[in-house]
């Protein structure tokens, strides 16, 4: 299980922002799994949830 630190979540922020290609692949790509990620995503007051673009 990964960790989180603001700059993770800056990471995964920048990625999901600038890349066209969905966080799954982003997650595969940081070495993170993608469950602890979309948990970070979805538990509100969380700082990556309260960061991360969302799509439009």
């Amino acid at each position: 299980m990964a960790i989180y630190t603001p700059k993770l979540g800056d990471k995964i922020c920048e990625a999901t922002a600038t890349s066209s290609i969905g966080l799954r692949h982003i997650c595969k790509q940081l070495g993170l799994p993608y469950s602890t990620v979309t948990s970070w995503v979805y538990k509100r007051g969380h700082d990556l949830c309260k960061n991360i673009p969302m799509p439009k």
